[in-house]
């Protein structure tokens, strides 16, 4: 293999018996053949092991590590300490791609020199495999350009769902692993302390990456302290880290808020409020030494997680109507609120 090229493809694997072989298929038939795939086996119980196993007989690219259940990031982590490539992919086990997919993002990487490429993704929930094929000379035209930065700022963040599937990373330019610990939103996390201060990111508007609604995933059966304790965490590692970087505490801080706001309201509509009200109070004493970073917004930000029937307000004010299930079909989709 030639590693100047070489892309990583690391898939966590755990009980994906349904949709492995999928996945797997979707990553070796690709045109782009210079991949190396690790899965790692985050402690399956049923029989993606097999699965795997029959896998790695027919292709020699493909590599496994077995380990003991940690969940996504702990997987992740243990994929990057393996991976020899100079780019790094994450696909989920219940996901798959277009034939073209580490083609066109490899292409869009070193065409512009970026620091990282984001494609399009379409949320699915059948096996439609009707690709289309394109040509470079048309996804060209639907590449365009932005910093870490004028990402966070822009429609874009919401348009692409910029989570750890559906991105190719310079391996050596990403600064730290995912949290581990924590169950949901832990791929928003590891791209805010990532993408931020990155100077040159391509963003290819053709949905390329097919992300699977899989009723028993994660992100369909989290609980309210899984949300919670992910932004604890964030808190946390503001605290440790009092070197860091201003464009990435900014976008850190405005992620806890914003995600702060949202679940205090959904979840003040369910069973779950007064632990929801109790992980409030603990954000709020840990975030108030970090309000500056919102600048403009500060009151409206702080007013919103005070008084959440204002954020009620707001969203009714920008979309005409305000329907709390949809919310929570939202943030399941994994959208960026």
């Amino acid at each position: 293999m030639n590693k100047d090229n070489l892309i990583s493809v690391i898939i966590p694997v755990y009980n994906s018996e349904n949709y492995l072989a999928r996945c797997l298929y979707s990553i070796l038939n690709n045109t782009y053949q210079e991949i190396e795939i690790i899965c790692v086996n985050d402690g399956s119980t049923d029989e993606s092991v097999q699965i795997l196993a029959e896998y790695v007989k027919k292709d020699n690219r493909i590599s496994i590590i077995n380990k003991e259940n940690g969940g996504l990031s702990s997987a992740r982590n243990a994929g990057m300490k393996k991976c020899k490539g100079k780019y790094v992919t994450f696909i989920d086990s219940d996901d798959w791609v277009h034939p073209q997919y580490f083609e066109f993002l490899l292409f869009a990487m070193q065409k512009y020199d970026s620091d990282a490429v984001i494609c399009s993704n379409i949320i699915v929930n059948n096996n439609d495999e009707n690709y289309c094929v394109y040509t470079k000379e048309y996804m060209e035209k639907e590449i365009s350009l932005l910093s870490g930065n004028e990402l966070f700022r822009s429609a874009d963040y919401r348009m692409y769902r910029v989570y750890a599937h559906g991105v190719l990373y310079q391996k050596e330019k990403i600064r730290d692993g995912f949290p581990e610990g924590i169950k949901v939103i832990e791929d928003n996390l590891f791209n805010i302390l990532t993408l931020p201060l990155y100077s040159k990111i391509s963003l290819v508007n053709i949905p390329i990456y097919f992300y699977y609604i899989n009723e028993s995933s994660i992100m369909h059966t989290y609980f309210c302290s899984d949300v919670f304790k992910g932004l604890l965490w964030a808190c946390t590692y503001l605290k440790d880290h009092t070197d860091l970087e201003y464009a990435i505490k900014k976008e850190l801080v405005m992620f806890i808020y914003k995600r702060t706001i949202f679940y205090r309201f959904a979840f003040g509509r369910t069973e779950e409020k007064k632990i929801a009200y109790s992980y409030v109070e603990q954000i709020q004493n840990e975030i108030r030494n970090y309000d500056d970073c919102l600048g403009k917004k500060k009151i409206i930000y702080i007013l919103c997680v005070k008084y959440p029937f204002i954020y009620c307000i707001f969203k009714y004010i920008k979309n005409g109507k305000f329907d709390i299930s949809q919310l929570f079909a939202q943030a399941e989709a994994k959208c960026p609120i």
